[in-house]
């Protein structure tokens, strides 16, 4: 995995982790999904724990729905930090999987076989 490999990829292995998206006005999908992925490297790469990663993945994803095109919805990294921390809201979802239990403090969804955090 090259500089992408996790700082300690025990804390990676055997995770089942869903996280709801962040409530937002949209504008246009286009990039949408690769955004998603480039917020989860991107989070990768900063050596974020796998919660935090996920996290910042459909932050990155919400972000860039919320203008016409692919990426100019994305505001620079610390302001997607900030915008979390300051009690960005998610939509609500209700997932009908056996075992999931929802995480309130973390605001995800953890499966059952989740062997991590």
């Amino acid at each position: 995995m090259g500089r992408s490999r996790p700082a300690n990829p025990d804390a990676w292995t055997g995770r089942e982790i869903l996280a709801p998206c962040f409530r937002v006005s949209v504008v246009g999908t286009t990039g949408s999904g690769d955004c998603t992925i480039a917020g989860f490297l991107g989070g990768l790469l900063r050596g974020l724990s796998p919660e935090d990663a996920v996290t910042l993945a459909v932050a990155v994803g919400g972000a860039s729905v919320e203008q016409a095109d692919a990426t100019s919805g994305v505001p620079p990294w610390s302001e997607l930090e900030k915008r979390i921390r300051c009690g960005w809201k998610r939509r609500r979802v209700d997932l009908k999987l056996p075992g999931w239990t929802w995480n309130p403090k973390r605001r995800l969804w953890i499966g059952p076989h989740n062997e991590g955090g």
